[in-house]
């Protein structure tokens, strides 16, 4: 008993057995700060890491959507991002707004529409004999979308797009439901879901009307600087979107590229538009069907056929 006791004495002693125990506790204490620091480093990592300034976000959407680089220099170069935040709210937030077109019928909307009429007969009967389109209704659509050529918009069309291509970043998206607490106190979850989803519906939407401007832009290379018009990005008397001018703008003269800002122009653009989109000549349930396609509102389609109708 007491030879088993002194061995081991000498073995708790010995400075090998020593040694192996220290290098033992040290590596399982490396071991354990490994285990621990390590996943908590990967979520400091994760909650310091700042998502992309909106312009790198947009930036990245434009490489991303494959547009020409030259495309891309031109407009970033030319892009106004000073209204960015107003054209967002314009665009996600009007669900929460009822336009108010009754305005537009009034005994001076009435009087300056008739004078256009004779001013523009010429025009306004080969538009009508061609498409079937009544005068009347291609006049008032031409008051409501721009006085006749008087408010075309002063917003700079390319900048437009270029700000809704990032109306899903994280710092706009957050001013949006910002903007919406102001306007509905405690809004429901399905209303903020709504503005979330438009803010990306938007975006997706700013890519194809981009596209659309690139193919204008090859023919005309000041469009991307000098374009104006609405909130929306339509632009010349008509008030077309860029794709909608690829489809349906026609020039007066054949042998020209249409021009919205031509009275003329405009006139038979409209007429093409709403005879491509359902309009048939004497039968009124298709005026409001190609009315409708213009404009989604059934206010605004009620609003033209009454303008018209006075006149």
């Amino acid at each position: 008993m007491l030879k088993i006791m002194s061995k081991k004495k000498q073995l708790k002693k010995s400075p090998s057995f020593v040694s192996f125990i220290n290098r033992f506790l040290i590596s399982l204490f490396l071991l354990f700060c490994i285990l621990a620091l390590t996943p908590h480093s990967a979520n400091a990592n994760t909650k310091t890491q700042k998502p992309a300034k909106p312009l790198d976000y947009l930036k990245k959407r434009l490489q991303g959507n494959k547009f020409p680089k030259p495309f891309i220099e031109a407009l970033l170069k030319n892009y106004d991002e000073s209204r960015r935040e107003q054209v967002v709210k314009l665009n996600v937030m009007g669900f929460l707004l009822s336009p108010d077109y009754s305005r537009h019928i009034t005994p001076d909307s009435i009087e300056r529409s008739r004078v256009f009429l004779n001013k523009n007969k010429k025009t306004l009967a080969l538009a009508e004999k061609q498409f079937g389109v009544k005068k009347e209704i291609i006049v008032a659509l031409l008051w409501v979308e721009s006085r006749l050529g008087e408010n075309h918009g002063t917003f700079h069309v390319a900048s437009v797009y270029l700000s809704l291509l990032q109306s899903d970043h994280p710092q706009l998206t957050q001013m949006l439901l910002k903007d919406l607490g102001t306007k509905v106190p405690s809004p429901p979850s399905s209303m903020v879901a709504k503005t979330k989803e438009r803010a990306r519906t938007k975006g997706r939407w700013a890519v194809g009307e981009l596209w659309s401007l690139y193919k204008m832009n090859k023919k005309n290379p000041k469009l991307v600087s000098q374009l104006k018009g609405s909130y929306s990005g339509a632009f010349g008397h008509p008030q077309f979107l860029p794709s909608s001018y690829l489809s349906w703008a026609k020039s007066f003269n054949p042998k020209k590229q249409a021009d919205l800002y031509s009275m003329e122009d405009a006139i038979m653009s409209v007429a093409n538009y709403l005879t491509k989109n359902g309009y048939k000549k004497n039968k009124p349930a298709t005026y409001k069907q190609a009315l409708f396609h213009y404009n989604r509102s059934q206010d605004y389609v009620d609003i033209i056929l009454k303008l018209s109708e006075k006149l």
